[in-house]
């Protein structure tokens, strides 16, 4: 997010979460645990979108160790 997720958005993003799944909040950084697959989740991008009323972007673990190598070289 461009700006600090607000703690009020933890009450709004919770019912998105199917079984297993978990979310953190960190400053502008949401984390999503997804075990079943982002794909299947209903907790995507354009759902957190209009909850929040903010743009957002999705990255998975592989991509964010990609940039972080990229990073560090």
């Amino acid at each position: 997010f461009a700006e600090d997720v607000p703690a009020s958005a933890a009450k709004l993003l919770a019912p998105l979460c199917t079984a297993g799944e978990e979310f953190r909040i960190s400053g502008s950084h949401l984390y999503l645990h997804a075990p079943s697959g982002y794909g299947t989740s209903k907790f995507s991008n354009a759902a957190v979108e209009k909850l929040l009323g903010t743009r957002a972007t999705a990255r998975n673990g592989n991509t964010v160790r990609t940039l972080a190598e990229w990073a560090n070289a």
